[in-house]
């Protein structure tokens, strides 16, 4: 006969392998973990935040690895991609209004993985990659070519607004 409390924790240790397998299901639905032959080679995504949190020239992180750390850190992405020189001075002091939990970037269309997974075909273009995740998946958004639009792209992208709650709201 099993006792009460050998029934609890059989129904505790249950739960937690349940929830475990839903969290799992959720993280990999929105791709936030890798598969075998997912990636460019079926290699899992391996990628650490960027020293500086404003940068005119590519941080070299594609749409999934900018997901990932969005995710795992609570950061926000803002890929400026462009054709030719634009002026994206609107941009400047992004990253330190929300204290440091954007990492603008400004990324040539043919350096970037944004300009064919996302059929971006006019320039300028800003991909906003938050850690709010959706149905679809994680945040990936498009923002028109000024700050407010941005700022409000960003604030729609963050799973917790937290200390950036002056800005957003």
């Amino acid at each position: 006969m099993v006792s009460r409390k050998e029934q609890l924790m059989m129904m505790g240790g249950g739960l937690m392998v349940a929830f475990g397998f839903m969290f799992m299901g959720a993280a990999s639905l929105s791709g936030l973990t890798t598969d075998a032959g997912s990636g460019s080679q079926g290699e899992p995504v391996d990628a650490e935040l960027p020293n500086n949190t404003y940068s005119k020239n590519s941080l070299d992180l594609g749409p999934n690895e900018q997901a990932l750390l969005a995710y795992e850190n609570e950061v926000v992405f803002v890929n400026a991609i462009y054709d030719n020189e634009t002026d994206f001075s609107y941009l400047e002091g992004l990253d330190e209004q929300f204290n440091g939990r954007v990492y603008v970037n400004y990324v040539r269309q043919n350096e970037t993985r944004f300009t064919s997974t996302y059929q971006i075909n006019e320039y300028p273009s800003i991909i906003v990659v938050g850690d709010q995740q959706t149905q679809q998946g994680p945040y990936i958004n498009r923002a028109e070519n000024n700050r407010e639009s941005v700022v409000s792209t960003v604030c729609n992208g963050m799973r917790n607004v937290g200390d950036a709650a002056a800005v957003c709201f």
